[in-house]
């Protein structure tokens, strides 16, 4: 499963888009390093969503807990009501 029917990514999702998606990005398949900045969210920080950024030379960073209005704004402005409105 890729996405959940509710818009919420699970483990297995997420580690579908790592390899379909953010392995095929510019300089992806060359392997260089990357940084990906994720907020808490449980699928974003498993141990093997971990290991696959490792694999793909992907440096993770969290955004700490109650910072995502502030660092991902995208989320509020565009995800949030996309969500609500599909729902």
């Amino acid at each position: 499963m890729f996405i959940l029917k509710d818009g919420w990514m699970d483990g297995e999702g997420m580690k579908l888009w790592l390899e379909k998606l953010w392995s095929k990005r510019p300089g992806g398949l060359l392997k260089n390093p990357a940084l990906l900045v994720f907020d808490q969210f449980r699928a974003n920080v498993t141990e093997s969503t971990k290991r696959l950024a490792t694999k793909l030379k992907t440096h993770l960073t969290v955004i700490p807990g109650g910072l995502t209005s502030q660092l991902q704004p995208l989320d509020v402005s565009v995800n949030k009501p996309f969500k609500e409105f599909y729902a």
